[in-house]
């Protein structure tokens, strides 16, 4: 049971704690919108105001306040964060000549041990925060909303339609060799079962697929100005610039499936970077060879069960048949319209 001193003691203490730490003597204000938010981004390097920041960056307005800020869209906030996520998986790529040995205190663990982290470490941190905030922000809502017509809203064909967002999503990943797996695809986590919130970034990856092979040209584009023309050139240009890497994508996330019921309709860029893939396959020590070296060709690929190699094998038989498939009906339609021919050439001797 404490004492009068002690409560009076006490009552004092936290008196002074209240008026010192007060909220009412603090002057709140808030980044109204994307200008102030990156020029308050630039002037700290703390690390805990950054990811505060990162935190709250999805709600800041795009709206210009001041005829002297920059203007902004969209598209340039993802843009930044993308920018920011990069290296969320091997802090390696996180280290700079001027860190050299520094070490930041964050203070002190459960068993007041001090602990201690480089600022690779803290930078791989807020990259991984910039990554959540995409995965909640961008990959997951532009998953779920889907179109009048079809699963594809306007997103999608601004996507290709402008030329900058789909460079970075391709950069950001793209497939690298890295220094411990070898050739596999940056910033994603292989784990053996795929994180809940990375998940929301394959997700994304499928769809972006499904949207590209599923691309057509527009039948009226040679009724439209020129103009018009030669913006679906450099769209359709882009398209197909992008299947390539999106067989590379889906390969390391083991998706390729995926792509099946495009198949027939993979030109040789694609095929390319299938055969490309393939031929990385190792012969082990275990397979009748004897010894541990590269497949030499796509059938010894497929041998040890490459999906890239058999997708390649299918498409050349399923190519074959289906060319088969329309001789046979081509021939059997001219068959038909000589049969028809000749019936109304013995009708009209009849007559």
């Amino acid at each position: 049971m404490p004492n009068e001193k002690d409560v009076t003691a006490t009552a004092a203490v936290t008196t002074e704690v209240e008026e010192k730490f007060s909220l009412l003597d603090k002057k709140i204000m808030t980044t109204a919108n994307w200008h102030g938010f990156l020029v308050r981004w630039f002037a700290t390097d703390d690390a805990e105001t950054l990811e505060s920041y990162l935190h709250g960056g999805f709600k800041k307005s795009m709206e210009q306040f001041d005829y002297r800020e920059n203007k902004y869209d969209e598209i340039d906030r993802i843009i930044f964060f993308f920018s920011i996520a990069d290296g969320r998986t091997d802090e390696r790529l996180l280290r700079v000549p001027e860190d050299k040995d520094r070490k930041c205190f964050l203070g002190y663990n459960l068993a007041w041990n001090e602990t201690w982290k480089q600022p690779s470490e803290l930078r791989q941190h807020l990259a991984e925060k910039a990554f959540n905030m995409l995965c909640l922000n961008f990959f997951k809502t532009e998953v779920e909303k889907r179109g009048r017509d079809d699963e594809f809203g306007d997103f999608w064909h601004r996507l290709i339609r402008d030329d900058r967002l789909l460079p970075v999503i391709q950069n950001y990943f793209r497939v690298e060799k890295h220094w411990s797996r070898g050739i596999s695809l940056r910033n994603f986590d292989y784990r053996a079962d795929v994180p809940h919130i990375e998940q929301q970034a394959v997700n994304f990856l499928l769809k972006l697929a499904r949207f590209i092979f599923n691309w057509k040209e527009p039948n009226s584009i040679f009724r439209t100005s020129e103009e018009n023309k030669k913006i679906f050139l450099t769209v359709k240009a882009r398209v197909d610039a992008a299947k390539p890497w999106l067989i590379e994508v889906l390969s390391q996330l083991r998706q390729l499936d995926a792509l099946r019921k495009y198949i027939l309709d993979f030109d040789q860029p694609c095929l390319d970077k299938l055969k490309e893939i393939a031929l990385r396959t190792e012969l082990l020590e275990d397979h009748v060879v004897g010894d541990k070296r590269l497949v030499a060709d796509v059938d010894e690929a497929c041998y040890v069960g490459s999906k890239a190699g058999w997708f390649i094998k299918e498409w050349q038989l399923r190519t074959k048949v289906s060319r088969q498939l329309e001789a046979i009906r081509k021939a059997k339609w001219k068959k038909e319209r000589a049969d028809q021919e000749l019936a109304e050439i013995l009708k009209n001797q009849k007559e």
